[in-house]
């Protein structure tokens, strides 16, 4: 079994996330937008006044509601839209999930009449277990709001510790000079009352993703290179992966594993193998069937060196299926800067059941909502609180640049999250894991771009529903379940492990021969 280089499991990187360039893509830029009303000087109050008895009348200060407004939708961002309120309506329940434990801006549109004031206060009020806290900032009222730009709203930052299951709102703006509104009563500057506040659907917040990462040691014409692993990259990879996956992670170096494959007659690293090869790795490794393996792979002396126009950057399986363990795991470049990490961050998204979005790559998902492959609405950056723009933004899913997460893909990931937690849910301490149970099959791994399969060793398969391969072994043709990597130039097939591979023949894929040689010369040290 492979051990990890002087970092035991939970000890390198445990990160609590935001909770997928691409295979052709090399990084994006986010477009910057602070919002007209940004005020680094703005008063955050977190709690000083916070009533711990909610049956104690309100102080008037904290009814004086401001005449001439009207708040009309009010949408809570972490880093993608989550509607919320509008024209008195509550969305119910919430159609995008919320992760706990992470900030929450809550964004307020204002209608301004007649006597509204120039500035006034946004009090959010969180309520839990009926214990409200008050959050105030001061916020000019501009003119008019654009109801489908958050940039031209009001907003107020939620500390993440207030984020959790059982929280509920109450968004008011104050004006000090008004006259004091009794809690009962209506008003259009208020939503949400402290005694019938609006409650947030907070996911009650699952396990983190053990995600394990591997540095290759690739070697070629005689020049062996590296990743980069820095405390600094590492920080970079779990700072992206915190703003766009609706989760938590746990990252964990692993030891480096030597390679030597020569590229692809494209001039490409050659993915299929290796990843062909992980799947053999965590196997044999016995790590749990819920961790995912990620190969870190710098092919050249930097990024230009390799990809001097088209390269493939990253591959992975794509998984429709979560309960396809043994193949879940991909890899992608590993040189310095965010280019790896958007690469990291789209190939994690195939493994998670994500297919391509359509942006400058064919349209695989055929339920992804937005044309062009676009995102259908806006986002926010956490790591700047900086507006994600719709119109110029591509989801990470697809090719193009900027990119960032789609509220679609932001769900289809959480359900991919909640689906793990069912099937593995933690086991209590002392208590063995499952014996793992399945039908005997011998996996044959498949490499269109040098047109050889290997065998690997017999395991036991579970349930893959799925895509199907058709083959012929000694004159008989079976359909046999069959895992593609993303960009379909290599698969992995399920053959029942009673039959010899080496009678194997694929009909839809002539080109590919069996090469008994491949597993010497494919790994150094293995």
């Amino acid at each position: 079994m492979r051990t990890r280089v002087s970092h035991p499991r939970g000890a390198l990187l445990t990160c609590v996330l935001a909770l997928l360039l691409l295979a052709c893509d090399d990084g994006a830029t986010k477009r910057l937008d602070a919002g007209p009303d940004a005020d680094p000087d703005a008063d955050l109050d977190a709690g000083p006044d916070a009533d711990a008895d909610a049956d104690t009348p309100e102080p008037d200060d904290h009814l004086r509601l401001a005449g001439g407004v009207t708040i009309s939708k009010i949408s809570l961002f972490q880093s993608v839209e989550v509607p919320f309120w509008r024209d008195g309506d509550p969305f119910a329940p919430a159609p995008v999930v919320v992760v706990p434990g992470r900030g929450l801006r809550v964004v307020v549109w204002v209608a301004p009449g007649v006597g509204a004031p120039a500035s006034a206060t946004l009090r959010v009020t969180a309520v839990r277990a009926g214990i409200p806290t008050h959050l105030d900032r001061i916020v000019t009222l501009p003119a008019g709001m654009d109801p489908a730009d958050p940039g031209t709203a009001v907003f107020l930052d939620v500390p993440a510790d207030h984020v959790a299951a059982g929280l509920a709102l109450s968004v008011r703006l104050l004006d000090g000079t008004a006259a004091p509104v009794p809690e009962d009563q209506a008003h259009p500057a208020r939503a949400g009352s402290l005694t019938a506040p609006l409650p947030v659907d907070v996911d009650p917040g699952r396990p983190p993703v053990l995600l394990i990462l591997i540095p290759v040691r690739y070697t070629r014409n005689g020049n062996t290179y590296l990743p980069d692993t820095s405390e600094a990259q590492l920080r970079l990879y779990r700072e992206l992966l915190e703003a766009t996956y609706p989760g938590a992670f746990e990252l964990v170096l692993h030891d480096e594993l030597a390679w030597s494959d020569p590229f692809t007659l494209l001039g490409n690293f050659d993915f299929g193998d290796l990843n062909d090869e992980l799947v053999d790795l965590k196997r044999d490794e016995g790590e749990p069937p819920e961790s995912y393996y990620y190969a870190l792979v710098a092919p050249a002396s930097s990024f230009s060196s390799y990809c001097g126009g088209s390269c493939v950057t990253g591959q992975s399986y794509e998984l429709s299926n979560p309960a396809s363990w043994d193949y879940r795991v991909g890899g992608g470049m590993g040189f310095a800067g965010e280019s790896s990490a958007w690469t990291m961050v789209h190939e994690l998204g195939h493994i998670f059941g994500r297919a391509h979005t359509g942006c400058d790559v064919s349209l695989d998902d055929r339920d992804y909502p937005y044309e062009g492959g676009w995102l259908g609405s806006w986002g926010l950056d956490p790591r700047s609180g900086t507006w994600i723009d719709p119109g110029e933004t591509a989801d990470f899913m697809g090719y193009c640049d900027p990119t960032w997460v789609s509220d679609y893909t932001w769900n289809g990931l959480h359900e991919r999250i909640v689906a793990l937690d069912q099937l593995y849910p933690p086991l209590p301490p002392g208590l063995p894991p499952p014996e793992r149970t399945g039908v005997p099959v011998r996996p044959v791994h498949v490499n269109l771009d040098d047109g050889a399969w290997r065998a690997g060793r017999t395991i036991l398969l579970q349930d893959h529903p799925g895509r199907t391969v058709r083959v012929v072994v000694d004159g008989v043709a079976l359909e046999v379940p069959a895992v593609f990597q993303s960009g379909g130039r290599a698969f992995t097939l399920a053959l029942p492990a009673d039959l010899d591979p080496a009678g194997l023949w694929l009909p839809e894929y002539t080109c590919v021969q069996f090469n008994s040689n491949l597993p010497a010369k494919r790994v150094d040290g293995l």
